[in-house]
C-alpha cells in the first residue's frame, strides 16, 4: 500500500465530519507540541516498539516483544519501548537497564491537554531509525497520536479488515505509517495475525526468527495448593469477535493449567455466551 494513495482529497471529503474536525484541531495542537520540542537528535541504531493499549495485549505480546528486543540488542541497536503507564514496572523488571521504557497514561493523554502536550514533546525530542506498532490499532486520540509524535525514519504497522475501527479512523491512522503490512487474506484470528506480523518483523528487521516464543511455561516445582479456583472467559464483545480464540484452544490452556497447578476451573461469561462456554467445556479433558 502506497502512503500517497492512503489519504487523497476525495477520500477526505467522504470522511465523517466529526472525525475531520477532531483530526484538524488535534493535529494543530499536537504539531505545536512537536514543534516546541526542537529538532530531534537521530540515532543511527535506534528502534522503538510501541503498544500503549490494554493488559491483554501486553500479556500476549510480552514473549514476542522480549524476543524482538533480544534480536535488536544483539545487533547493537538502542531499544525504547512506549507502553501504558500501568505496565512500566512489569517491563522494567523484564528487560535490561539499557532498554528505555516510556509510560503513557491513556486517560490523561486523552483528557488532560497539559499532560498531552508534555508527553508529545518528550516523544518528539528523540529521533529513531525504526518505529514498530506491534499489533493492529487505530485510535486517533491516543495510540495513533503517539505514533505520529514519535520521530522515526521508518514507521511499520499492520493493516487489516477488522471492523473495530471506522473507515475514516483507518484512513487517517494509516497515514501515520511509512509502511503497512497486510496479513494473508485467509488469516482472520487476531492472535494469528499478530504472530505472523512478529515473524515478518523479525525476518525483515533482523534477518532472524522469533523462534517458539510463547506466553506460558510450566513450573515443575510449583507448591501444592488446596484447590484454588481460576476463571476463564472465552467470549469477547461482538465488536471484537475477530479476537476470539477457538474454544478448543481455551480448553487446551485450561487442561495445562489444571495439570500444572491442580486448580479448579470456572468457565464464565455473559448470558449470550452460553454456547461458547458449553463448547469450551466440552473440549476440556480434565
Amino acid at each position: 500500500m502506497k502512503m500517497s494513495d492512503a489519504f487523497t482529497l476525495p477520500r477526505l471529503v467522504r470522511l465523517a465530519p466529526r472525525t475531520i474536525i477532531w483530526a484538524f484541531l488535534f493535529s494543530w495542537y499536537d504539531w505545536l507540541a512537536r514543534f516546541s520540542s526542537g529538532r530531534p537528535g537521530f540515532s543511527s541504531h535506534s528502534i522503538v516498539f510501541c503498544r500503549v493499549d490494554l493488559l491483554g495485549d501486553i500479556a500476549l505480546q510480552l514473549p514476542v516483544l522480549s524476543r524482538l528486543v533480544e534480536l535488536a540488542m544483539s545487533q547493537g541497536k538502542r531499544v525504547s519501548i512506549v507502553c501504558g503507564s500501568a505496565f512500566v514496572d512489569v517491563l522494567a523488571d523484564r528487560f535490561p537497564d539499557d532498554v528505555v521504557i516510556i509510560g503513557i497514561d491513556r486517560t490523561k493523554f486523552a483528557k488532560n491537554p497539559a499532560y498531552r502536550f508534555r508527553m508529545i514533546r518528550k516523544l518528539s525530542s528523540e529521533g529513531h531509525v525504526t518505529l514498530v506498532q506491534l499489533v493492529w490499532s487505530r485510535d486517533l486520540l491516543v495510540s495513533d497520536s503517539v505514533v505520529r509524535a514519535i520521530n522515526a525514519t521508518s514507521k511499520l504497522g499492520l493493516t487489516t479488515t477488522y471492523d473495530n475501527a471506522s473507515k475514516s479512523q483507518a484512513a487517517i491512522g494509516n497515514r501515520f505509517y511509512s509502511e503497512l503490512f497486510q496479513p494473508p487474506a485467509d488469516m482472520k484470528f487476531h492472535g494469528s495475525v499478530n504472530q505472523w506480523f512478529a515473524r515478518t518483523l523479525a525476518d525483515r528487521l533482523f534477518d532472524d526468527d522469533i523462534g517458539q516464543a510463547t506466553s506460558m511455561s510450566p513450573v515443575a516445582d510449583r507448591p501444592a495448593r488446596n484447590r484454588p479456583v481460576f476463571h476463564v472467559f472465552p467470549g469477547t464483545s461482538q465488536r471484537t469477535s475477530f479476537k476470539r480464540w477457538p474454544e478448543e484452544n481455551f480448553a487446551t490452556v485450561i487442561d495445562q493449567v489444571i495439570d500444572w497447578t491442580g486448580w479448579e476451573c470456572v468457565i464464565a461469561g455473559s448470558a449470550d455466551e452460553r454456547e461458547i462456554i458449553r463448547n469450551t467445556a466440552s473440549h476440556v479433558a480434565s
